[in-house]
């Protein structure tokens, strides 16, 4: 290829401009090992690329029961991953991931690496720790909180008709009955507001026959709404007041008492008067 004179050397400079951006699109992204964002915490490990040619890694640490949740996005190339602890077998390794959401179950304590590795790899892989949830019983949780109240009042509740700031604990007389040995006390607390019932045989003269009824209730500070203690056949009966949806209604329940050890409780399979 031959030109002359001075638009020789334009052309000549328009056909080198051309051969260099070739050249460059033609190399493109091709040997990129790495193009993206990648975050590791102490419960997750978190990669988005545009383009992934190599491996990356995070370390996890876990106790049995814990597991993983692992999403996978797959928009090109293949994506492989591995979760292993130290030289034991993997708890999971898999190739040529599509996209996807599972569990990996954790059974026995220590540290988990997570591996992501990628082939000419676009896409997003998450993998995330999860600590098993541990059930409580909510009888066993609010025990504490009823414990906190009557200590907070010492055994000495408000009277009936008291105002009342039901966001803050308090400790509420329902009711006595008419022989002087059982007593009914409410449970007001910052958790829950008026839950809880305390059922009170004072056999011995004290306050340490105290039994936890976990019951909703209301307190409306009106003197008719007032609980009390009724005898039916020899069988003692408490009436409280609880919300029926936009009413207040009383219940009746039959207490199961009158035993040495002061044991008292509310009998959920009787009747009531």
């Amino acid at each position: 290829m031959y030109f002359e004179g001075r638009n020789a050397m334009k052309i000549w400079k328009v056909v080198l401009t051309v051969f260099i951006s070739a050249a460059l699109c033609g190399c493109g992204n091709s040997g990129a090992t790495f193009n993206g964002n990648k975050v590791g915490t102490d419960d997750t490990f978190e990669i988005d690329f545009s383009i992934l040619n190599t491996s990356y890694s995070h370390d996890i640490e876990c106790e049995s029961g814990d597991s993983f949740s692992v999403w996978v996005d797959s928009e090109g190339g293949s994506i492989a991953l591995t979760i292993q602890s130290g030289e034991d077998d993997p708890v999971y390794q898999g190739n040529n991931i599509p996209t996807t959401s599972f569990e990996v179950g954790i059974d026995e304590a220590g540290t988990y690496t997570v591996t992501v590795t990628g082939k000419k790899a676009k896409g997003h892989v998450t993998v995330e720790k999860y600590e098993p949830e541990v059930i409580v019983e909510e009888s066993d949780d609010y025990t504490h909180v009823i414990d906190r109240v009557l200590n907070e009042f010492n055994f000495t509740p408000v009277e009936w008709g008291t105002t009342i700031d039901n966001s803050q604990d308090a400790l509420i007389s329902l009711a006595e009955d008419s022989t002087g040995r059982y007593k009914a006390y409410g449970i007001i607390s910052k958790e829950k507001g008026c839950y809880g019932i305390i059922l009170n045989d004072t056999i011995d003269g004290t306050d340490s026959n105290t039994n936890y009824a976990y019951e909703e209730w209301i307190y409306t500070e009106y003197e008719g709404d007032k609980p009390e203690f009724t005898w039916k056949d020899d069988k003692l009966y408490l009436t409280y007041p609880v919300a029926d949806e936009d009413l207040i209604i009383p219940k009746t329940v039959h207490i199961d008492c009158g035993y040495e050890t002061g044991h008292m409780e509310i009998d959920v399979n009787a009747d009531s008067n």
